[in-house]
């Protein structure tokens, strides 16, 4: 379960990172990136900013995160790709 919260977690960061001109992410965007259902979006992105890898507003009503920094990220799609094809078997 903590491997697979980090997973997310790192899903979640390279989704910002990779929209960080646009500096908006639906909660669409967060579960299909995140492979999350809809209820478990906003406890990820509060879960990510407690660890302070990303910061941002989260408006419940428009169903969106307007992200102003994210911590750089180390892995790419590709490793974290790895590490759940692994987790999965």
């Amino acid at each position: 379960e903590f491997l697979k919260q980090k997973i997310t977690i790192l899903a979640l960061l390279e989704l910002a990172f990779s929209r960080s001109l646009e500096h908006s992410i639906g909660f669409k965007e967060v579960e299909t990136a995140c492979r999350l259902p809809p209820k478990e979006v906003e406890y990820l992105l509060m879960r990510a900013m407690s660890l302070g890898l990303i910061s941002g507003v989260i408006d419940n009503v428009d169903q969106r995160f307007s992200v102003s920094r994210v911590r750089p990220r180390v892995l790419g799609r590709e490793p974290i790709g790895e590490m759940a094809q692994r987790l999965s078997t």
